[in-house]
């Protein structure tokens, strides 16, 4: 852990620099993700829920950088959820992907179609 990632989870300041430790933790999360690092990726995916339930009202899906951060995180949350050994720990996992897996169809009936629906259609194969 350094400087950064204790300073970020330190409740006080968490509000102070959300956008910063969302971005980061999304870095990492995107990244342990396309190297298949599975511990780093959960590691990472557990940062950013945090620091998005802590200020989530700041993080609407409002943005594409915003959509691609959903995508990204439901796509980790399903392969912790399959690759959990501990039925509780899976059944938490299963249920951020499916946040995630909702926020993306509520966008491909309500905005785009044609630009969230294989995005929704890959989320909801990775749920099976």
């Amino acid at each position: 852990t350094n400087d950064f990632d204790e300073t970020c989870n330190d409740g006080g300041n968490t509000g102070k620099y959300a956008m910063q430790s969302h971005t980061i933790f999304f870095v990492r999360l995107s990244e342990a993700l396309i190297f298949r690092e599975l511990d780093k990726a959960m590691e990472a995916a557990e940062k950013y829920f945090s620091v998005n339930e802590s200020v989530g009202r700041y993080f609407t899906i409002s943005t594409p950088n915003m959509f691609f951060r959903r995508f990204y995180s439901g796509l980790v949350s399903f392969w912790a959820a399959r690759e959990s050994n501990v039925n509780k720990e899976s059944e938490r996992w299963r249920k951020r992907g499916v946040d995630c897996k909702d926020e993306i169809e509520k966008l491909s009936f309500s905005a785009s179609t044609w630009n969230f629906q294989n995005k929704a259609y890959l989320l909801q194969a990775e749920e099976q």
